[in-house]
């Protein structure tokens, strides 16, 4: 921005997907970015950064208008039913005609990114049902908030501004997976927009912590605890 101030969009692009939140520690690559553009948007308040990861970039080479750059970049890399064919065989008739025992095949990680890669039935219908989820947890929690809202509203005004500041978020994600999932149902009439995976790092400790600190939890605790429940089960979804 000292070099060149004018700037107003950034994009980092990098040819991976970041590695989501687990049980085994908080300081995930998503969650890292998020603290990263969060105090950068802080700094420099008209500059936006937009993060292309693998998903994002594979799906801006898909694009029509993005036929040129393709074939300049990865004229090698085109991937055929008849190069895969060609491809075991020849690996069959070396090495794995001595070390490959089919009875002992298993399906791991090269199987499922190869199913996803290629869009199989099995990989959509479990997309679409991770989907469905989260829209259904979106209403309740938009449904519960609600209710705590008309219980302890006027008593804890900030904690009721973060609630009806997350429903409006939630709801807005909800109608983008809609979209989504009308799309997955029928693609050959629908187009679809293209999600910015960002917004799908919701900051939901920020307010189950300022749930655990409403001096009006003791006073409500079946409304605390049914959006706190809701909150934790979005948490555990890797959207």
């Amino acid at each position: 921005m000292k070099v060149r101030p004018q700037i107003v969009r950034y994009i980092v692009c990098i040819p991976r997907d970041l590695s989501s939140l687990t049980c085994k520690g908080k300081n995930s690559e998503d969650s890292r970015w998020a603290k990263m553009t969060a105090a950068i948007s802080t700094d420099f308040p008209t500059l936006s950064i937009e993060l292309w990861n693998e998903t994002r970039l594979i799906s801006e080479l898909q694009k029509e208008s993005s036929s040129g750059i393709y074939k300049f970049w990865f004229k090698n890399s085109e991937i055929s039913e008849e190069n895969v064919r060609f491809a075991f065989e020849k690996s069959k008739e070396s090495w794995l005609s001595t070390k490959y025992v089919p009875e002992l095949n298993t399906y791991g990680e090269i199987d499922n990114t190869v199913s996803e890669f290629l869009g199989s039935p099995k990989q959509r219908n479990d997309i679409r049902l991770i989907f469905e989820k989260f829209c259904m947890l979106c209403d309740r929690f938009s449904y519960t908030a609600h209710e705590l809202i008309s219980v302890c509203g006027d008593n804890d005004p900030k904690l009721s501004a973060s609630l009806t500041a997350m429903k409006d978020y939630l709801t807005a994600r909800k109608n983008e997976i809609n979209e989504a999932l009308e799309w997955l149902n029928n693609e050959t009439i629908y187009s679809l927009n293209i999600i910015d995976e960002t917004d799908f790092f919701i900051d939901l400790d920020t307010l189950i912590l300022q749930l655990k600190e409403s001096k009006e939890e003791f006073h409500h605790h079946f409304h605390f605890y049914e959006v706190s429940k809701a909150l934790r089960q979005l948490e555990r979804i890797d959207m």
